[in-house]
């Protein structure tokens, strides 16, 4: 996707708890799947999930705002949905760990799908006919250069919902991408309005503000912290005025 050089694959991955074969990048293992409510993680000294409780929720959401055929609340669905997912984290990131080492300061990107199964469904279980499945591999590193975007792509048709049907609308983009550009910004063709990557959300600083979306998007979990420093920033700065 960028001019970054490609790095040895390095991928492990995992279904409803148990280890499986793997051997293709994140997007490949998203593709090959049913369609799914998915999310996408980093981990924090390689051993734990930064804001793993939002991603919960993104799973969570995102599945019952999927969901047609069935009438399914938060409660019964995390319920089952929780010990589902971190079993399947588990077994992935274990499978990593076992056929790698890396250094320390190496983090994983994990990226989990929610998605139908198979299986007939089991009288009693919110998830009988379901299956999760994990996917790692290893984080890239922060970039410290400048970076090219380019303006691509129209907004989701449901940003609310992470699925995985995105994934494969993002492949066509990315096809079409120059291959020097790092990443594309999609633009609400009505407004010209400018509302996130294709992965990422987007922000502008304009005489010290900073500027972003806050409708038809999804918001990551980084967006929330750095809503959250922002919000404390400006909450020191006025206070800081008021006192001297």
């Amino acid at each position: 996707m960028s001019t970054r050089q490609a790095e040895k694959l390095l991928v492990a991955a995992a279904k409803n708890g148990i280890a499986i074969p793997c051997t293709s990048d994140a997007t490949t293992f998203l593709l090959t799947h049913p369609r799914g409510a998915y999310t996408a993680a980093r981990t924090v000294s390689q051993t734990r999930i930064f804001d793993y409780e939002a991603h919960i929720r993104r799973l969570v959401e995102s599945t019952i705002a999927m969901q047609t055929g069935k009438q399914l609340t938060i409660s019964a669905l995390e319920k089952e949905l929780r010990p589902k997912t971190k079993a399947t984290l588990v077994a992935a990131m274990t499978a990593f760990n076992d056929m790698y080492k890396v250094q320390n300061n190496q983090e994983y990107k994990i990226n989990v799908l929610v998605c139908s199964s198979e299986r007939k469904f089991v009288n009693g279980e919110v998830m009988g006919d379901t299956d999760v499945f994990c996917h790692v591999s290893l984080l890239p590193p922060l970039r410290s250069d400048m970076v090219k975007l380019e303006v691509a792509g129209l907004p989701r048709l449901n940003a609310a919902a992470k699925d995985s049907v995105w994934v494969r609308e993002r492949k066509a983009i990315y096809d079409r991408m120059a291959p020097d550009m790092e990443d594309v910004i999609l633009m609400d063709p009505a407004t010209a309005h400018l509302l996130e990557g294709s992965q990422t959300n987007f922000y502008a600083i304009q005489n010290g503000t900073v500027f972003t979306a806050e409708e038809g998007i999804l918001k990551g979990t980084m967006m929330s912290v750095n809503g959250k420093v922002a919000s404390f920033q400006a909450h020191q700065d006025w206070y800081w005025e008021q006192s001297r």
